[in-house]
């Protein structure tokens, strides 16, 4: 077992607007190492078919299925969805979910109806696509940083300056859905960077994740 004194959620962080590219290369390559050692391309079929047996989570996948698409998709239509009442099933605050509705409502009714689209494909995505094992739930609070140290010696990744916590919705899935949480982790916080430096290193980390 690993104690994790010197670590902190990656929603502090943010809510701080530290944002460190160390993180971003961490988690990026831990993914990566994740799914590309458990790929259904890469690993015998036979033991693709018992991934998905054991971690099916049909549990979680309903719940998304039956709750939080329908959600996302009833925000986009009617935006007063987006209340302050939100901040009490999440720990982000008020204000980005105001920032949210207010973006939001500053689309035109044909963006609306691409991101509907968009959200509908992600949707069979998400149900229907098993290839490799996935955290599945990579929202700020299940990733702990740690807050020393954890700089990049002789080009490589120091993967130790984040920690991935909290597995109770492991499961075989799309990839794309570790990755997507992840990312929307800095976009999530972007509209409420207190500057525009820290609104560029959110970028930078995007990237960085992506790269890594």
């Amino acid at each position: 077992a690993q104690y994790l004194d010197d670590y902190e959620p990656f929603v502090s962080c943010l809510q701080r607007g530290k944002i460190e590219l160390e993180v971003a290369e961490a988690l990026g390559a831990i993914m990566g190492h994740c799914h590309a050692g458990t790929h259904q391309q890469v690993i015998p079929r036979e033991k693709s078919e018992e991934y998905k047996r054991m971690y099916q989570n049909k549990e979680h996948f309903d719940l998304w299925d039956e709750h939080f698409f329908p959600m996302a998709l009833n925000r986009l239509r009617l935006t007063s969805a987006i209340s302050e009442e939100t901040e009490n099933i999440a720990p982000f605050g008020k204000q980005h979910y105001l920032n949210c509705r207010s973006y939001i409502e500053s689309l035109g009714p044909e963006t609306i109806q691409i991101l509907e689209s968009s959200v509908r494909k992600v949707l069979d995505c998400y149900l229907n696509k098993k290839e490799t094992l996935v955290h599945a739930d990579l929202h700020a609070n299940n990733v702990m940083v740690r807050r020393t140290g954890g700089n990049l010696r002789g080009g490589a990744c120091d993967l130790s300056k984040a920690r991935m916590i909290d597995f109770e919705k492991f499961a075989y899935g799309p990839p794309g859905l570790d990755v997507a949480q992840w990312l929307t982790n800095y976009v999530y916080f972007y509209h409420s960077a207190s500057s525009s430096n820290t609104a560029k290193r959110m970028q930078q980390a995007i990237l960085a994740s992506w790269d890594s």
